[in-house]
């Protein structure tokens, strides 16, 4: 049985007005994860996410993220189970830095994660599996050239 074209662009075109909406305003955060992500890249697949994921037994929500499905919701405190204080940590201070602003509360860096981290997945990881490291940064280079353009004004404001 053969792939067309057509069902692999479905994908993609079904979830563009949905991240849109999601990632306006939160554009600088996304930067800023993605960098984080980005900095952990000798961890294992997908940044070290795959291993966390295992580890936290949400699988089932990254893999939901990479294939042609619905987004599996990641409530908070999976967020915080999977990432850690030590990398949220550390993105707060990348953030603050970035923004010239004191840290968010942590509450709210969870909930943006929240929102955020399935569609990063989605973005940098392809439909239906992870790629290989090159191709997954090439991925996560063309996402922070996409978010830079599109959300010019947003950047500049924060």
């Amino acid at each position: 049985m053969s792939t067309n074209v057509f069902d692999l662009m479905v994908p993609a075109a079904a979830t563009a007005p949905a991240e849109e909406k999601l990632l306006g305003d939160r554009a600088p955060l996304v930067l800023q994860f993605i960098d984080a992500l980005a900095a952990h890249a000798g961890e294992g697949e997908l940044f070290g996410l795959v291993k966390k994921f295992e580890a936290a037994h949400l699988t089932d929500k990254l893999e939901s993220w990479i294939g042609r499905g619905e987004y599996a919701p990641l409530a908070e405190e999976e967020v915080q189970s999977v990432l850690g204080d030590e990398f949220l940590t550390e993105l707060e201070k990348m953030i603050a830095a970035a923004t010239d602003k004191t840290s968010q509360p942590a509450d709210h860096l969870l909930a943006d994660i929240s929102v955020v981290l399935p569609v990063v997945v989605k973005r940098i990881a392809g439909a239906g599996q992870i790629p290989p490291q090159r191709i997954l940064q090439r991925n996560v280079d063309d996402f922070r050239k996409s978010l830079l353009s599109k959300y010019r004004g947003v950047l500049a404001s924060k």
